[in-house]
């Protein structure tokens, strides 16, 4: 009986190690950077992965309810309460929402720039390709970050606490934060190291990164900086992409063809 018994789970091991490959599956609803970063196609498609957890719903309602464009209604149930009668916390709801999504897409696309490094580009359309995705990262980072830094920062103050401007990818790591006027360079330099390898100047879908973007970007920065010559100079560039692409004029002011 004994022998049968030893026999058995000798048996039953075999078995096991045997079908370990049957259990060796691989998911099929995510994959590994090993993947992601294995061509420029690739690279692309996680980029515009990175668009798809931006939305500006949440901070469009917190700063209504914070500003009186909205009225509590007589069956609202107490939600939103802490936010209209301005007894928030660092710990309330909607606004860590805002501060953990934002800090997302930083995240995801530090990762990108810092996986971007080991894509190999051979051609020249593979090398544009990669530059462009390279750039649009950067500005997502750059206009993630003015987000958070406007909701949660003195901006009129360039030596106040702003937030940490983040360029590495975090896992449990918890960053210093930034000054304001720290932030705003920071900010200006990506935009200014991604303008040139953006492919477009201004592209057809306005969803995505383009030169304009990247210019109506800095005249915002500028402008919060009170660098009103800078700001002028942006906002006129991106007036006149807008008014060479949209606008066809007649001659006489104010009519338009």
């Amino acid at each position: 009986m004994k022998t049968l018994y030893q026999a058995l789970c000798i048996g039953g091991m075999a078995l096991m190690a045997v079908s370990c490959d049957y259990t060796d599956l691989q998911p099929t609803d995510q994959i590994g950077d090993e993947m992601i970063f294995s061509s420029v196609s690739a690279l692309e498609q996680t980029v515009t992965g990175a668009y798809a957890q931006m939305s500006a719903k949440q901070i469009i309602r917190v700063t209504a309810v914070l500003s009186d464009d909205v009225i509590k209604g007589g069956q609202n149930g107490g939600a939103g309460d802490d936010t209209y009668q301005w007894t928030y916390t660092a710990s309330t709801g909607e606004h860590a929402d805002i501060w953990s999504k934002e800090c997302n897409v930083i995240n995801q696309v530090n990762r990108i720039l810092k996986g971007a490094e080991s894509v190999e580009a051979t051609t020249d359309e593979e090398v544009a390709s990669k530059n462009n995705s390279i750039a649009t990262a950067k500005f997502l980072r750059a206009y993630n970050s003015l987000e958070l830094l406007l909701f949660f920062s003195d901006i009129e103050k360039e030596d106040s606490y702003g937030i940490p401007y983040v360029k590495e990818p975090v896992v449990l790591e918890t960053p210093g934060r930034n000054t304001v006027g720290e932030c705003f360079d920071y900010m200006i330099q990506d935009l200014t190291d991604a303008r040139p390898l953006l492919r477009q100047v201004a592209p057809d879908d306005p969803v995505y990164v383009s030169q304009t973007a990247v210019d109506a970007l800095l005249a915002r920065i500028y402008l919060y900086k009170k660098d009103y010559g800078k700001a002028y100079q942006y906002a006129d560039a991106v007036m006149g992409h807008r008014t060479k692409r949209f606008f066809q004029w007649s001659g006489k002011m104010g009519e338009r063809l």
